[in-house]
């Protein structure tokens, strides 16, 4: 999965002043229909609504990455050297 801003241009946009003016029923009906899509002001993105389920999928997939890099990146006493054995 790549998390890109550039992903963007490839969703689906709801104008921030069709959610201003009708609400959550907007994302209500468009969710099940399209899935995740950006709302946008003035041709900007503003927000990306997506289903929960996608959420905590990338959420996983933030932690994983991070767990990864965690046990990738040495720790302090390993760079300087030192050690917690005998001298």
């Amino acid at each position: 999965m790549s998390l890109s801003t550039a992903n963007l241009a490839g969703l689906p946009t709801i104008p921030a002043e069709m959610m201003d003016a009708e609400g959550w029923y907007v994302a209500n009906r468009a969710l099940p229909a399209i899935g995740k899509f950006v709302v946008s002001r003035d041709g900007r993105p503003e927000a990306v609504i997506l289903p929960v389920a996608e959420f905590r999928e990338l959420c996983d997939a933030v932690n994983t990455a991070n767990r990864h890099a965690e046990q990738a990146t040495p720790r302090s006493s390993e760079k300087n050297g030192s050690s917690s054995g005998n001298t």
